[in-house]
């Protein structure tokens, strides 16, 4: 509904004349409140005026600064496009100005104010400071990812006439570790000027949102009244006046810190006043918005600020929320709280009640460091907690020190956060405690050590303890998988080579995996199979649990014909299953280290080496295969250092340091001391050590499956030593099939020839590897929405 010309804006600020009409937003018949929002001088003239300002205020956060300024000048358009400026809000830690100089030089500069007068009061100095006619306000413990500067600038050229352009972030904690993601805004992906998204919730951030500095030289900066909602107001002020547009893209990082603002005002209970002023403000502005569905997550939102500070024996802070839940439930929320304690001494006790108050906490605690909602972002995420979220558990052998199956498992994580944020995500895996460490997710053991084992020497020992403690501990297993699975909506076995009997049928083999299927179904669960790997499978039994379970599944889809045709021979009817490629190809581009090389003139070749596989590769391993392995790659390095190029050695697991050695000792008896020089050895603890040692290789010559899916990511030329068909069927997919050998039947002059055939053909081949690595991340983008969109709707 439009509003009259003839009504005053009701905003307190110099230039209120020239504010335009909110389309369709306003309360018919209510003035705005007045706030108080301090003007924005315009530029004055003579001042060159460049696209950007990129505005950092900091105060005390000289840990992560370092990381926002190189972030930004990553991305660097020049002092003549862009400004980049650090306003310092007296800082008492450190010396952010020193920092600056050290990481910058004299290309940002930088500004400390004489006093400080507070954040609100810091970001409208940043605006004032800026010359730029796009501001960014990017805080000093946020960052940017590769690509956002010039999405903002796409955004801006297509929809010149919106103020406020954006880009979705991801939620990072102190570490850098992603928890979660903003949801998509569907209204504004086109441009209009909808605050409904802003209501109840956040679903932008700052470091992802850029304004028009004409927007506030017309309608004011930041208003003080609203001291931890001022962004929300803002942005919504933004739209309703002149419109917004936000991207898709994920393409900036919000910081969520035990010890910054948002955990301090949730300890407070500041948070939840600070949303009950901004509703009062919205009530007389949108007439859509509704006061009480605003109170009724305030009121929820306290509560269970309340009851985890409560588990977390600080009483001060729970007792704060306590009593703004008091001021803002209704009558029927009192009486169920407090008939809480009677039902827990009914159901089983005091004690056990608490406990199961104890375990509700924790499981809010985790859903919320997974979508960085409330408690400590309650203030941005309210109405999460009035939706009833997916339960989504995952099944493999995570948490282990294959970097394969880690960052297959990074990957479904990042889309599902990205498709259903919302989502409360768990895994059961076989390294439970690392994977929890790692990727701050709910972890599971896939089978339940109820008694400790110790390691037995004889054979004897080991079949006692199977017979009399593992067989009879098997039926509690169930009965904890049966509990596990309450409320799950979803079992997915992600990628990886899962489906095979090669390492035995227990553990992450066949058997567990049946038994959490059938279980998952018993629960009215939906099994899905995403992009996994098939075979061998070489026993009965394992043949015959493979077929249960994959015949549980709603969806199943493999990786790669050969793991379709291997389920053929073996009997099961695969129906209308698909092929859709390896999951890791839909790694977000956004996360690819780009290398720069270490100052070396001559081109390098990555060497990857792996333990024998034994019966995955072959029915009848043999050690002779991998003796003959080592000499002949020994065999190629020493031609590569005789060509004049570097070797730098990669593993993908763990266990394959004990192979580098062996390599490099076999490497030294040929060549003495003189390839220590030219052989970069550098150890690799995870996947986030790898990926940039693979990006710094203009070569690579690799046995292990997720080495050269990584490597062909990374737009490197590959050879592949193939121990598995699943390798085969990648160099074929890839357009690269006569770049492979069977590691049973190496060849080291073979490879040699093949090398010289690759380096010759590098340029030629590169886009063609960049044309199928694009055509694999559609299909497997089409893959995600039928499962997250149609298999498990919202």
């Amino acid at each position: 509904m439009q509003p009259s010309s003839s009504r005053s804006s009701g905003f307190s600020h110099s230039r209120s004349s020239q504010v335009p009409k909110i389309a369709g937003r306003l309360c018919s018949g209510m003035s705005i409140p007045t706030l108080s929002i301090p003007p924005i001088e315009p530029v004055p003239e003579g001042i060159a005026r460049p696209l950007w300002s990129v505005m950092i205020p900091t105060y005390n956060s000289e840990k992560w600064l370092r990381q926002t300024l190189e972030s930004v000048m990553a991305q660097d358009c020049g002092p003549e496009r862009m400004q980049i400026e650090v306003v310092d809000n007296c800082s008492t830690e450190g010396d952010p100005e020193v920092l600056v100089r050290g990481v910058c030089k004299n290309r940002v500069a930088f500004h400390r104010r004489p006093k400080n007068e507070g954040p609100i009061a810091n970001f409208n100095a940043c605006i004032q400071k800026s010359h730029g006619r796009l501001i960014h306000i990017l805080h000093s413990d946020d960052y940017v990812l590769p690509g956002f500067y010039a999405e903002i600038e796409r955004l801006a050229e297509l929809y010149a006439d919106v103020a406020l352009l954006a880009t979705r972030c991801f939620l990072v904690d102190e570490s850098g570790v992603i928890t979660g993601v903003t949801t998509r805004v569907p209204e504004l992906e086109n441009g209009g000027r909808s605050v409904d998204a802003l209501y109840y919730e956040t679903s932008m951030q700052f470091p992802g949102v850029v304004i028009r500095r004409e927007f506030y030289e017309a309608h004011g900066a930041y208003t003080p009244s609203l001291v931890h909602e001022c962004d929300r107001e803002m942005w919504a002020r933004a739209v309703s006046f002149k419109g917004g547009v936000v991207s898709t893209n994920v393409l900036a990082c919000y910081r969520i810190s035990a010890s910054n603002e948002t955990a301090a005002v949730a300890r407070s209970g500041e948070n939840v006043r600070d949303f009950l002023r901004l509703a009062e403000v919205f009530r007389k502005q949108y007439e859509e918005f509704s006061l009480s569905r605003a109170r009724q997550i305030a009121a929820h939102t306290a509560l269970s600020q309340a009851r985890r500070f409560s588990a977390l024996n600080d009483r001060d802070s729970a007792q704060h929320n306590w009593q703004l839940w008091v001021e803002n439930c209704s009558w029927v929320d009192r009486l169920k709280e407090g008939l809480r304690p009677w039902i827990g001494r009914v159901l089983g006790g005091g004690e056990t009640y608490r406990r199961m108050g104890q375990a509700n906490v924790n499981r809010v605690a985790r859903r919320n460091s997974q979508t960085g909602t409330a408690p400590l972002k309650a203030e941005n995420n309210m109405e999460k907690a009035y939706k009833k979220p997916k339960r989504i558990y995952f099944f493999g052998h995570f948490g282990s020190p294959n970097f394969g199956n880690e960052i297959t498992l990074q990957t479904v994580l990042y889309h599902v956060r990205r498709l259903l944020p919302e989502a409360e995500v768990a895994c059961i895996c076989t390294g439970p405690e690392t994977l929890a460490a790692t990727q701050k997710i709910e972890t599971v053991p896939i089978s339940r050590a109820f008694v400790k084992s110790g390691k037995l020497r004889t054979r004897l020992a080991r079949l006692l303890r199977k017979v009399f403690i593992g067989l009879p501990s098997e039926p509690w297993r169930w009965l904890d998988a049966f509990k596990t699975l309450k409320g799950a909506d979803a079992l997915i076995i992600p990628g990886t080579g899962l489906v095979t009997d090669a390492y035995g049928l227990m553990a992450w083999g066949p058997y567990s995996l049946f038994k959490w299927c059938l279980v998952a179904r018993m629960r009215r669960c939906r099994v899905l199979f995403v992009s996994v790997g098939v075979g061998p499978i070489y026993s009965t039994l394992g043949r015959y649990f493979v077929k249960t379970a994959l015949a549980l599944a709603e969806f199943r889809s493999y990786r790669d014909n050969p793991s379709l045709e291997h389920l053929k021979q073996i009997g099961f009817e695969t129906n209308n299953d698909r092929i859709c490629p390896d999951l890791v190809f839909s790694f977000p581009e956004t996360m690819m280290p780009h290398g720069c090389g270490d100052g070396r003139r001559r081109p390098v070749v990555g060497i990857g080496l792996m333990v024998y596989a034994g019966r995955y590769s072959v029915a009848r391993p043999s050690n002779s295969t991998y003796v003959e392995y080592l000499e002949k790659l020994v065999t190629f390095t020493e031609w590569l250092l005789g060509q004049g190029y570097d070797v730098r050695l990669l593993i993908g697991e763990l266990a394959d340091r004990s192979v580098v050695q062996a390599f490099k000792s076999l490497l030294s008896r040929r060549l003495g001391a003189a390839a220590d020089e030219r052989v970069i050895d550098q150890a690799a603890l995870s996947v986030e050590d790898l990926l940039p040692q693979l990006a710094e290789t203009d070569f690579v010559v690799a046995t292990r499956f997720h080495n050269i899916l990584l490597a062909l990511l990374l737009n490197k030329p590959v050879i592949a030593i193939s121990f598995h068909h699943k390798c085969v069927s990648l160099m074929e997919q890839m357009g690269l099939a006569e770049y492979c050998q069977d590691i049973n039947h190496l060849d080291s002059e073979k490879l040699i020839e093949q090398f010289g055939h690759l380096a010759k053909n590098a340029e030629s081949a590169k886009p063609i590897i960049k044309q199928r690595i694009e055509r694999s991340r559609k299909t497997l983008d089409e893959q995600y929405e039928i499962i997250f969109k149609r298999v498990l709707p919202r």
